[in-house]
Parts: structure tokens; sequence; C-alpha cells
């Protein structure tokens, strides 16, 4: 099945939005009058805007929608797999993660509810199924990246999030067992 021009556009702002014309070019191989006509209908669609300024194309991100309005503030939306790699150079790599994914998997389980909204437009529909799908990539890649490091310490770490989601107080109860230093330590992340 081939793709089409709008579908190719829409995958390349997905990928990265705020792209000039020639940016579009190169990442997606298209010819410059079938990226123009398809850049023409997602505008008249409303799915992408241009700025008349800096003359770049994004993604259209006016939703009504409060989980999705909620999730621009999020930091994962701006994670990546380039990004993500960087996690195996931290001085912490194992509470960086610890945090990024409870963080994902809080946020994954709102957008879950969220996607059974009877009233979502098209466009919150696929931001919806995208948010969701970035998320457990997220997941996924960051346990890679741990288990890489140290295997019994991610399985621990795993046992760990089961524990504080199936139990959501078992945090708040075993941060009373802390130290003084656990504590200063915990304030920093």
């Amino acid at each position: 099945m081939q793709k089409t021009r709008e579908l190719k556009i829409l995958e390349s702002l997905g990928k990265q939005n705020n792209q000039s014309f020639a940016e579009i070019i190169r990442s997606e191989r298209m010819g410059t009058e079938s990226l123009v006509l398809g850049l023409k209908e997602l505008i008249k669609k409303k799915l992408i805007k241009q700025d008349k300024k800096t003359k770049r194309y994004s993604i259209q991100a006016d939703s009504k929608n409060k989980t999705l309005q909620l999730l621009e503030k999020n930091n994962i939306n701006k994670l990546n797999p380039e990004t993500l790699e960087l996690l195996r150079y931290e001085n912490m790599p194992f509470e960086t993660g610890y945090t990024l994914l409870r963080s994902a998997m809080f946020t994954l389980s709102k957008l879950t509810l969220g996607q059974n909204d009877p009233d979502l437009t098209a466009f919150d529909k696929r931001e919806f199924k995208n948010q969701i799908k970035l998320h457990n990539e997220v997941i996924e890649k960051t346990f890679d990246i741990l288990y890489s490091i140290d295997i019994d310490q991610t399985l621990a770490m795993k046992k760990g999030l089961d524990t504080s989601i199936t139990q959501p107080d078992m945090e708040f109860k075993l941060s009373g067992l802390a130290n003084n230093r656990q504590k200063r330590r915990s304030k920093k992340l």
C-alpha cells in the first residue's frame, strides 16, 4: 500500500513538528509540486498550519480535550530514541529511569481513558493514538537501556513499579522508612 502525500507530510511533521518547506522535502523525498498540493490540502482541512512569519509548517494542535492540553506541558512528548540513549551516560540512570517510567505510565493510563471519550474529533483520536504509541515506545526503550546496564537492578525497579501501581500508598509508606540522606537525594530528583 502506497502512502498518500498527505499522510507522508503528517508523518514528517509528527516526527519533528515546525518544519520548513525544504526540511519536509528532504525528510520525505517528495516532489515540489506534490508537496505544495499536499500542504494546501492539509491546511484546507485544518490539520496543519503555517506560521506567516517563519514560513514553517506545524500540526494543528488546537484541541479542546483537557487530557491533550495537559500533555503539551509534559516532557515525555519531547523524548525520542536518540534522547533516551543519553540515559546510559547519566550519573544515576536508575533513578532517572524510574522517574521517567513512573510519569510515562501515569500519563499512559490517562491517555487510555481519554481515548474512549465519545465526543472526540478526528484530530483528537489520531493524537491520542500517537501519544499512546509514543509513551509505549518510551517505556520499552527505557527498559531496554536499563536492562543493558544492570539486569538485577532493573528487575528490582520493575517490581517496585508494579508494587507502587497496584498499591498506591506504598511509595508514601516506604518514604517514611528512608534515612535523612535518602530523603535529601529524593528531593533532588
